[in-house]
């Protein structure tokens, strides 16, 4: 099944809110390390969905961009 025929079952709205950085309280980890360990993100996604059962969670995400 595809994303599209899963969205298609679902009967109530999908949540995903963009606070996956959240997860950094949750493990201790600082930003760096989670954008370079696929690893971490994977722990921290885990983590956020634990903790909220949310429906996407995009495992770090401060609403911002760093140059």
């Amino acid at each position: 099944m595809n994303l599209a025929d899963y969205l298609k079952t679902k009967r109530t709205r999908m949540v995903y809110p963009q606070n996956g950085a959240a997860g950094l309280k949750h493990t201790g980890y600082k930003m760096y390390e989670v954008y370079l360990d696929p690893l971490k993100q994977l722990e921290v996604a885990r983590v956020m969905d634990d903790l909220a059962g949310m429906d996407f969670i995009y495992p770090l995400d401060y609403s911002a961009i760093f140059v």
